[in-house]
């Protein structure tokens, strides 16, 4: 981890009292009003003002699991979408397998 020490801004402007890189597209903010925690490949804090360094972790995780879990519905509704379109197709004599979600 790198530390980077004293009085910078963080991606909002902030005057952070520390600020770690954990990873090249994670970074952590000390401030004085809380964590901030910051995604690069976002380009958005996933954690604002958080009590605890712990604090902030939880926020991402649970960001990103709400994220996902729209993700996956919207993926489900594609895809069956998809197969009731090519069922409207298919002729009575020939059989169409519809996707199967689970697969992918």
């Amino acid at each position: 981890m790198l530390f980077i020490n004293r009085l910078k801004l963080n991606k909002m402007g902030r005057k952070a009292i520390k600020t770690i890189k954990l990873t090249d597209t994670l970074s952590i903010s000390e401030c004085k009003d809380g964590y901030w925690l910051y995604d690069k490949t976002r380009g958005m804090n996933l954690s604002i003002r958080a009590k605890t360094e712990q604090d902030a972790y939880v926020d991402a995780i649970t960001y990103y699991q709400k994220r996902c879990e729209k993700i996956e519905l919207k993926k489900k509704k594609l895809y069956d979408n998809v197969n009731n379109f090519i069922e409207s197709l298919s002729d009575n004599d020939e059989v169409y397998m519809p996707c199967d979600c689970d697969d992918y």
